[in-house]
């Protein structure tokens, strides 16, 4: 029904935010290791010097390290698992 489709899109894009926010912050704290910082760098050299600290520049989006990627792709494999269990648990299928 439309109504599961938005609660499934709704509660997904939720999830994979809960569940990304945390990785991603880390990969810019100071105390991090610094091979996890670097892993994640691919990602920020995308953005043209005079615009580092400024808004977010298209490319920056899509271009990332193979691991950078997997983690987001693992995140979204994770959210997309989720909806099924909810809504089984939930009686709401």
């Amino acid at each position: 029904t439309a109504l599961r489709v938005l609660l499934e899109l709704v509660t997904g894009v939720y999830l994979y935010d809960a569940l990304f926010a945390p990785i991603h912050a880390s990969m810019h704290k100071k105390g991090s290791p610094a091979w996890w910082r670097r892993l994640h760098r691919t990602h920020h050299e995308a953005r043209p010097t005079e615009r580092r600290g400024k808004a977010l520049v298209p490319l920056e989006t899509v271009q990332h390290s193979y691991a950078d990627g997997a983690l987001q792709v693992a995140c979204n494999v994770l959210v997309q698992r989720a909806p099924s269990v909810i809504w089984v648990g939930s009686g709401f299928v």
